[in-house]
Parts: structure tokens; C-alpha cells; sequence
């Protein structure tokens, strides 16, 4: 009887430091170019994805998908951001994963004379 409530107890702590998502990948993304799917379940562990900014990082390594695209994610319509607690995520959420931008332009200025 002790094991049966040990394990319960057990299983309640690991529920408990984690989120269950959904997550839904935006069409600009590409993995959403490579498959047929584009919503998954995702677990948020929010003892080691402790901001938003680590949890896009852990998306981007789960999903193979290159940490130098300039990504977004959003609940509800509205960003969420970088700097943001995990904490805000609830069980359910439905979070939009977006690349906003695929490539990084810098123009350098110079001044020159002839």
C-alpha cells in the first residue's frame, strides 16, 4: 500500500515541474515544408526550460531546426516574450511557433574618397 502511494507521490512531482502544449508550427517554418504535420504535444520541463527564450532553444534542437533563424512564439495571439517565465505556459496552451525572419541582412557603411 505504501509503494502504491510513494508512486503517486512520485508521479505528482514530475507532473507538477512540467506543462503539457500544444504546439503548432507556422507555415513560414520548415519543418513545416518537410511534413505532413504541423501541431504536436510538446512537455515543457520548467525546471530546466525556465524562460521562453529556452524553451524556443530546446524547440529548435527537438526539431532540428536551425537556432540561427529568428524565431517567435506566441499564446493566444500575443508574443510571448524572450525574457518571459515558462511559468505563464498552462496546461493545453495552444503556442505558435514562427520564423520572422530567415536571414540577417547587414549593409556596412563606409565612407570613402577618391
Amino acid at each position: 500500500m505504501s509503494l502504491v502511494n510513494t508512486t503517486t507521490v512520485n508521479m505528482a512531482a514530475i507532473i507538477g515541474s512540467n506543462v503539457r502544449v500544444r504546439l503548432n508550427f507556422d507555415d513560414s517554418c520548415s519543418i513545416c515544408e518537410s511534413s505532413i504535420y504541423k501541431s504536436f504535444w510538446f512537455l515543457v520541463n520548467l525546471e530546466r526550460q525556465k524562460t521562453i527564450e529556452s524553451l524556443a532553444l530546446e524547440l529548435c534542437s527537438r526539431f532540428n531546426i536551425s537556432s540561427d533563424l529568428r524565431i517567435e512564439l506566441s499564446l493566444d495571439g500575443c508574443i510571448l516574450p524572450r525574457w518571459e517565465t515558462t511559468a505563464i505556459l498552462r496546461d493545453n496552451d495552444l503556442v505558435t511557433y514562427a520564423v520572422i525572419c530567415k536571414t540577417l541582412i547587414v549593409i556596412n557603411h563606409c565612407a570613402c574618397t577618391v
